[in-house]
């Protein structure tokens, strides 16, 4: 007696076959998709830190400058500090006025940098986000407390921290708001 297969076997087989390669190609499939999901809201998420890092260290170099106020809003700051110049090959340090604004329009952060050699910059800083505010901490000696504001004037001086906050989304396209509060040495 012949040893062979039945058309009914060999097709049980094949379905059998076919339904177990589109389970593992399908878990495959969704697996990296999770995984691009989460790529990229982990880099979005380390490009808004890594920006907050930035403004955090030039907030740190504030100097009280009397031809460079410190002023503020609630989209936009500017500031006295220690600023390189574009065109120095060997990244020297001079004082100018570093502003950082919320460009609504391109939902992104632009840092602009005046050295008093009177050369400009002006560079994206973070992108793809939906909104960033700023606001100042200070002591209000009429009401002896201290309490945040949305917009900062020269004749205050400097503010003793700056508190930036920053909504982007995630991967679910959910807002995900991160806030960094700044304090500012020199206005002891």
């Amino acid at each position: 007696m012949p040893s062979a297969f039945t058309l009914i076997e060999l097709l049980l087989v094949s379905s059998i076959a076919a339904i177990m390669t589109l389970a593992i190609f399908s878990t495959f499939s969704i697996g990296i998709k999770a995984y691009e999901r989460l790529q990229y809201s982990g880099l979005i998420q380390a490009d808004v830190l890594l920006s907050l890092d930035k403004i955090e260290k030039d907030l740190h170099n504030t100097v009280n400058f009397s031809d460079v106020a410190f002023t503020g809003e609630n989209k936009s700051v500017s500031f006295a500090s220690l600023a390189t110049s574009p065109l120095s090959s060997d990244e020297t340090l001079s004082l100018g006025r570093i502003s950082y604004y919320f460009d609504t329009k391109n939902k992104s952060l632009i840092r602009e940098e005046n050295v008093y050699t009177g050369i400009f910059s002006k560079t994206k800083v973070l992108a793809y986000i939906e909104d960033l505010t700023f606001t100042y901490y200070y002591f209000n000696p009429q009401t002896q407390q201290y309490v945040w504001v949305d917009s900062w004037q020269s004749v205050n001086g400097i503010p003793e921290a700056v508190r930036i906050k920053a909504i982007f989304k995630n991967e679910n396209n959910k807002d995900v708001e991160i806030t960094r509060t700044m304090v500012i040495p020199v206005s002891r």
